[in-house]
């Protein structure tokens, strides 16, 4: 990693992932203040935020074209960072039940769901937390489309998208009175309002006078304050009043937590500030997030001696990403930018 000012989004995921592990060992048992103990499905919606923003940024500023050559190049990426680990663990899952002679938990039908995210509500027998990735798989077909429509929108950009997201923040209530769906909506379109606020966040760094106004310390230091606040109070409201959580109020406060903390990542960006010894420490755990986090599921599901056991399997994870990422992620990725500048030549 070759940071050379500080990035907010890349800590944030950091901290996100941490906080998962936390919550699958330690943090479900309710042992710690409620407001500093983030419960998983939040980390998880502002994985999803973070997502929106870094893809939309790309669409918004050029990375990727609203062409077939853009929209190539942009797929290409996709795959190559997500599917290599996805995988290998998928890979590794099927060893370890072998192995010790376990009952395999899915049959030949269910292969299109296992592995090519083929599912309307996502469910993941080798790897129980893949069900994020499911849906971060099915975003990434239809987030060109969402960024071409708000590109085309004009002047009226912010309009359409304070509708379409306040829709789709409303819409799991409607899929509870309508469908009786579930309130813990694991489909991407439940999702999507996560991956959206972060599109919003991307398509204001196109706005010079927005970025230059949430620059100024003062400002960042009262959306600091906001975004953790609205974060704590959160992990209050899913651990003392659950019901009212899940009741559109926790995804709206989520909401407005991710869009105050990415704006604190746009101007701090605007600012250029080189990075310290402790803010480059949390980036190099933002790089190995996807395999803190893919890599711990791992750990809970096939070996006890994980259970309960936050230190331990937050060390273990941490060793198996890193090693993951030098031998997978990384190459993946370089194989990527290889193949764009030679296409660009």
């Amino acid at each position: 990693m070759n940071q050379k000012k500080i990035d907010i989004s890349l800590i944030l995921r950091g901290v996100m992932a941490s906080y998962v592990v936390f919550w699958h060992t330690l943090g479900y048992q309710g042992d710690i203040p409620a407001i500093i103990n983030i419960p998983g499905r939040v980390s998880v919606w502002f994985f999803f935020g973070i997502s929106g923003y870094v893809i939309s940024h790309g669409f918004f500023h050029g990375k990727y074209r609203f062409n077939w050559r853009g929209l190539r190049e942009y797929f290409f990426r996709r795959i190559l960072r997500i599917f290599p680990l996805f995988y290998l663990l998928s890979a590794l899952s099927i060893f370890i039940i072998i192995f010790f002679s376990l009952a395999m938990p899915f049959n030949w039908i269910d292969i299109p769901a296992e592995f090519f995210a083929i599912q309307w509500s996502h469910s993941y027998a080798l790897n129980g937390v893949f069900w994020t990735l499911g849906i971060e798989i099915q975003y990434y077909l239809v987030a060109p489309l969402i960024c071409f429509i708000i590109f085309k929108c004009g002047r009226f950009h912010l309009i359409f998208s304070i509708i379409f997201l306040s829709l789709l923040w409303f819409w799991p209530h409607l899929a509870n009175q309508w469908f009786g769906a579930s309130y813990d909506n694991r489909t991407t379109i439940g999702s999507l309002q996560f991956f959206f606020v972060g599109c919003i966040m991307a398509m204001l760094t196109t706005n010079t006078s927005f970025v230059e106004v949430i620059s100024h310390r003062y400002i960042l230091l009262i959306l600091s304050i906001f975004g953790f606040s609205i974060l704590g109070a959160t992990a209050w409201l899913y651990q003392n009043a659950l019901g009212d959580f899940w009741r559109l109020t926790g995804a709206l406060m989520t909401l407005l937590s991710i869009a105050s903390l990415l704006a604190v990542h746009i101007g701090v960006e605007n600012l250029n500030i080189a990075p310290g010894f402790l803010s480059r420490s949390l980036m190099r755990i933002g790089v190995l997030a996807y395999g803190i986090y893919a890599w711990h599921g791992i750990l809970l599901k096939y070996f006890a001696m994980f259970q309960d056991e936050f230190v331990l399997t937050y060390l273990v994870s941490l060793i198996l990403a890193a090693v993951s990422f030098f031998l997978i992620e990384k190459p993946a990725i370089a194989f990527g930018r290889r193949s764009r500048n030679a296409a660009s030549h």
